[in-house]
Order: C-alpha cells, then sequence, then structure tokens
C-alpha cells in the first residue's frame, strides 16, 4: 500500500511536474512573446519618439528663426517707424493725421510748435476745437476735413490763416489728402501746411512797390504827354491865331469879304478837328486795357508815331518803317505805351547828337514759335517780333544790363526818372508773357556804317492758355 501510494504520488508529481512543465514553458513562451513585443514597443517608442524629437527640432530651429526673424522685423519697423518720425520731425513744415473722428492720430514737432501744447500725447486724441485756434477757424478746418473724407478728393494750396489764444495769426499754405488702409477704405485724413506769413509779407510790399512804380510811370508818362501835346498843338494854334489875326485884320482895313472869311474859318475848323482828334488820340493812350485781344502791330506802331509826330519834326528825326499787318495777341494800350517809352528815350539821344541824319528805324515780322525767350506758356506758340533801333551811338556796355532796372536812368535828375523801360519790362513779361531785351547794333544806311541801340520785343501773336 504504501508502495502504490508512493507510486500513486510519483505519477501525481509526474503529471504536476509535465503540467507545471508545460505551463512554465507556456509563460516562458508567452514571457519571450511578451519581451519581444516589449522590445519592439520600445524599439517603436524609440524610434517614434526619435522622430518626433526630429520634428520637434525642426518645429524649434523654425520657431527660433521665425522669433529671430519677427524679431528683426519688430526692430526694422520699430527704427523705419522711428526714421520716419524722425523724418516727419525734420520737415519744415506741419504734418497732421486724423480719424474719421476729426481726432488727431499723430503729428510732427512743426506741428506740435503750432498747437502750443509741450508733449504729442496733449494733441492726439483731440480734435480741432480743443485746441488754440479760433472756433471760426476750428470749425472750417473740420468741414474741410469732412469734405475730403466723404468724397476722396484731395484739397491742395488751400490759403488758410490760424489764430492762436493770444491773437496771433499767421497764413498758411495747407494741402489735404484722404488716408487710406490696404483695403484701399478711407480711415482719416493727412494735412500738411507751411507758414506763408512773411512771404505774403513779402509780395504784399512787392505789390505796393509796383503800384508805386506803375502810378510813377504813369505821372512820367504824362509828363510826357504833356510835352508831346504842347508840340502837337503849338502849330495848329498857331494857325488859328494867324487865322483870326488875318480876318481881324481885313476887317478893320474893311477889306474882308464873305469867301475869304469862310475859307478861314472852315481852315480854322479844320484845324480844331485836329485839334479834338489829337485829344482823343491821347485819350485813348491812357485808357486801361480791360482785355487780352488781338491787334495789328502796324495799327499801334502809326498811333505812337502820331503821339510823338510833332517832337519828331521839331528834332529833325526820321521814321524808317519795315512792318506789315501781322497780327499780335495782348494789351494793345500797354503796348503802345512801351512803344512810347522806347521811341521818347530814341529822340531824347537823337536829340543830344550832332548826327546830320537822325533816323529811328521800326521793323516787325511773325514768327513761327515764341521760343524760350518768353513765358513757358506761349513758347509753342506763333509770335511777332518787333525791332526799334536808332543810329544815336548805342548804349555804354557797362550799363546795357542795367535799363530795365528800376529807377536807373541816365538822363539828368529832372528830365529822367528811371522806371519808363522797367514798366515797359513788366508789361511786355509779366502782362503779356513776351520778352524785352536792348543790345547794340551796327548796321548801314545810306552808305554809311551807324551804331545805336536796339530793343527786341517778342509778343505771342495767337491766344493761348492762362
Amino acid at each position: 500500500y504504501l508502495f502504490q501510494y508512493e507510486i500513486f504520488i510519483l505519477d501525481e508529481f509526474r503529471e504536476i511536474d509535465t503540467k507545471d512543465s508545460a505551463y512554465i514553458d507556456e509563460q516562458i513562451t508567452l514571457t519571450i512573446y511578451y519581451s519581444i513585443l516589449f522590445i519592439l514597443f520600445i524599439c517603436l517608442t524609440v524610434f517614434v519618439i526619435f522622430l518626433m524629437n526630429k520634428k520637434i527640432l525642426k518645429i524649434e530651429s523654425k520657431l527660433m528663426r521665425s522669433q529671430k526673424q519677427l524679431r528683426e522685423s519688430f526692430i526694422e519697423l520699430k527704427n523705419s517707424r522711428l526714421l520716419l518720425h524722425n523724418i516727419i520731425d525734420s520737415v519744415p513744415a506741419a504734418v497732421f493725421w486724423k480719424d474719421r473722428d476729426n481726432k488727431y492720430l499723430g503729428l510732427n514737432q512743426y506741428f506740435l510748435h503750432d498747437t502750443q501744447c509741450e508733449t504729442y500725447d496733449d494733441v492726439i486724441g483731440k480734435s480741432d476745437l480743443e485746441m488754440p485756434w479760433k472756433d471760426t477757424e476750428a470749425l472750417k478746418y473740420i468741414q474741410d476735413d469732412n469734405d475730403i473724407m466723404d468724397s476722396g478728393e484731395a484739397k491742395l494750396q488751400i490759403e488758410e490763416t490760424q489764430t492762436d489764444k493770444n491773437g496771433n495769426t499767421i497764413y498758411t499754405l495747407t494741402s489735404k489728402v484722404p488716408l487710406k488702409n490696404v483695403q484701399d477704405e478711407i480711415i482719416g485724413m493727412l494735412g500738411i501746411y507751411i507758414d506763408v506769413t512773411e512771404k505774403r509779407k513779402i509780395i504784399d510790399e512787392l505789390i505796393q512797390k509796383d503800384r508805386l512804380l506803375a502810378q510813377q510811370s504813369k505821372m512820367a508818362a504824362m509828363g510826357e504827354m504833356l510835352e508831346n501835346i504842347a508840340h502837337q498843338w503849338r502849330q495848329p494854334l498857331s494857325v488859328i491865331l494867324t487865322s483870326a489875326t488875318g480876318l481881324m485884320v481885313k476887317k478893320e482895313f474893311d477889306s474882308l469879304d464873305d469867301s475869304y472869311l469862310i475859307e478861314t474859318l472852315k481852315g480854322i475848323e479844320k484845324t480844331v478837328d485836329h485839334l479834338n482828334q489829337t485829344i482823343d488820340d491821347f485819350r485813348n493812350y491812357f485808357k486801361a486795357d480791360k482785355e487780352v485781344k488781338s491787334f495789328c502791330i502796324e495799327d499801334v506802331v502809326n498811333n505812337a508815331l502820331c503821339l510823338v509826330e510833332a517832337k519828331l519834326n521839331n528834332k529833325l528825326i526820321s521814321i524808317v518803317k519795315g512792318t506789315t499787318k501781322v497780327e499780335a495777341y495782348g494789351l494793345e494800350n500797354e503796348f503802345t505805351q512801351v512803344l512810347m517809352n522806347i521811341l521818347n528815350n530814341a529822340i531824347d539821344e537823337l536829340d543830344k547828337s550832332t548826327l546830320e541824319k537822325r533816323v529811328i528805324f521800326i521793323e516787325a515780322k511773325k514768327m513761327e514759335l515764341c521760343g524760350t525767350k518768353v513765358a513757358l506758356e506761349v513758347q509753342q506758340c506763333s509770335c511777332v517780333e518787333l525791332k526799334i533801333y536808332d543810329n544815336a551811338g548805342g548804349i555804354p556796355e557797362d550799363i546795357i544790363d542795367k535799363v530795365f532796372d528800376a529807377y536807373f536812368t541816365t538822363k539828368a535828375e529832372q528830365n529822367g526818372t528811371g522806371i519808363g523801360l522797367h514798366m515797359s519790362n513788366e508789361m511786355i513779361k509779366e502782362h503779356m508773357k513776351g520778352s524785352i531785351t536792348a543790345s547794340n547794333k551796327l548796321f548801314t544806311y545810306d552808305n554809311k556804317e551807324y551804331k545805336g541801340a536796339e530793343f527786341t520785343i517778342l509778343i505771342p501773336a495767337q491766344a493761348y492758355q492762362i
């Protein structure tokens, strides 16, 4: 029994051992499989971690580069803004910009000075009604800004005034444009202005000076015209006096017949008509031109010569004309005054000479283009060139460049004002867009060589855009 029990026990142990061996083998196999799978998982995890780490490193590198670029861009933007701010501050004009609600968004140092504020923050966010200038001016500024932002159209070169709280007023020349974003939407307004107060004062002084010169020129011209009237009237009045004296003598001797009386009265009537015509000619000479128009050069030359005819005859001066029926475009009476100034100067110079032949030459011709000597707006127009020269000996070379200067004269103090040629220069250049120059000319006349002063005038022959 014990033996059998031992065998049973051994069989049971063997069975258990077999089962345990099988279980252990199974567990070992599973452990090996799990170990392999775990190792594979670990390797896969490590590989994934490696890949992710590599990816993260790339992303980190990109982030660092982006951060560096962003930092550089930020620094560049900051430097650009600082540079732009310095540039705007360096502009010798007031610069400012506003939003749609007319609140200031920015400004430069020049504008800050005009606002009488200490810092930019004292201005930014405020409107014109909170600035030191007058309310009426502020309302006008706001209205102009709203018009620009609503219409999208700029306003350039606006003349405005700006009065501070102390009552000081400056005159400004302002330009304003709409301010847009990248979507082309109007988000505000940009303005710039310069202080033209001093310039305005200078212009006013120049205008006053020009008016004074014009008045002096007019008075001088009236003096010359009175002298010309005296010359023109002396002979007709002498004729009237002689005729009246003849009638009185015949009446005293009782020899006055009707035919002689009628003939003498007709002569007096004709002479009086001539005097009336002379008065009309001088009255037309002093009429102010109201409009630019076309006129015949030859007619103007003849009218001018008619006004100085007596003076020319008394001083034995001949006129040689080379004019034709060319048309000019400008102010006819002012052009006549220019001719009169030049002719009177030539007559005075010839009167001082000892020449047997005293001659003034007048030539006119039409040119296809005015050229660069005249104002820009008429350079492409057809042109009339008028030359007036004499044989009085010319202008000294050391003063020829000064003949158009104000108050410069070579005549005696009581005979010259120095404004005739200056005003002629102003009339031709400023009022008629032309040019006038003076030079000395050598020429031959009647087989004899002469030297004289030559004045050349260029004026447009056709209408032009002002």
